[in-house]
């Protein structure tokens, strides 16, 4: 279940860094959308509004499971992030400017970036119930408490993708022609700009939800495991205590 729960969040997290890119959003916002100060107010409003979204995870992982959820989720993003390519392309990257003014385009686009920061919001969610999950399970497993084992595996994990996000960013645009530069606001909108830009935000993320998907078919702690888990839990803490009472 370890294993699996780090496969889930590696992949994730690498997508997410990636797109996060200083040169990757001035490709999405100063060369496509064409202003920095619309990306920005969409960015705001997705982020404020998609916090709500969390708290509609634990409800998700509470009724079902954190193993099920991150399925269903994962399916969903994957949805929405197409969805949004989609919607991309039907405007092309020489039209994209019109996210950048107040009008039907925009509002699209950001009612889909806010379902997208929504879904990552409960994956977020689904992520620390399952690490939640793992602790309990190798306790009752082995009876080894090891939330700091845990923990400490995937930020060492999570630092070295963080470190990787760059160079993967910088090595994709220098197959669209930034070798020797980066791309800047008023650069053109090319064909190779959109589609590249489009990979780094939104395909990078759907091979990581895939991989999470199949992650899950291999991850045992389902809701049901996790209600025996939690018994032999109890039972082991109820009998920890009354040795000590019995030593006292």
């Amino acid at each position: 279940p370890c294993q699996m729960y780090l496969i889930t969040g590696i992949s994730d997290k690498l997508a997410q860094q990636v797109a996060a890119q200083s040169i990757i959003t001035t490709m999405m916002s100063g060369i496509l959308i064409g202003s920095y100060a619309a990306a920005t107010i969409i960015g705001n409003f997705t982020m404020i509004v998609g916090i709500l979204f969390a708290f509609t995870g634990g409800i998700f992982v509470a009724k079902m499971g954190a193993k099920k959820s991150t399925t269903v989720w994962s399916w969903v993003s994957i949805a929405v992030a197409i969805v949004t390519v989609i919607f991309c392309a039907i405007l092309g990257p020489k039209d994209m400017k019109a996210i950048g003014v107040f009008g039907i385009p925009m509002i699209i686009y950001a009612l889909l970036q806010l379902a997208n920061t929504g879904t990552k919001m409960i994956l977020t969610t689904t992520s620390s119930a399952m690490r939640a999950d793992i602790v309990d399970y190798e306790y009752a497993r082995t009876g080894k408490y090891l939330p700091a084992v845990i923990s400490g595996v995937y930020n060492f994990l999570d630092k070295l993708i963080t470190s990787l996000a760059s160079t993967i960013a910088a090595f994709c645009i220098t197959f669209i022609g930034y070798k020797n530069t980066v791309p800047q606001m008023g650069d053109p909108a090319t064909t190779g700009v959109f589609w590249m830009t489009m990979f780094l935000m939104f395909g990078l993320p759907v091979i990581g939800w895939l991989c999470n998907i199949v992650a899950m078919k291999f991850y045992e702690l389902n809701k049901e495991k996790m209600v025996e888990v939690q018994k032999t839990v109890a039972e082991m803490k109820a009998k920890a205590e009354a040795n000590e009472n019995a030593e006292a």
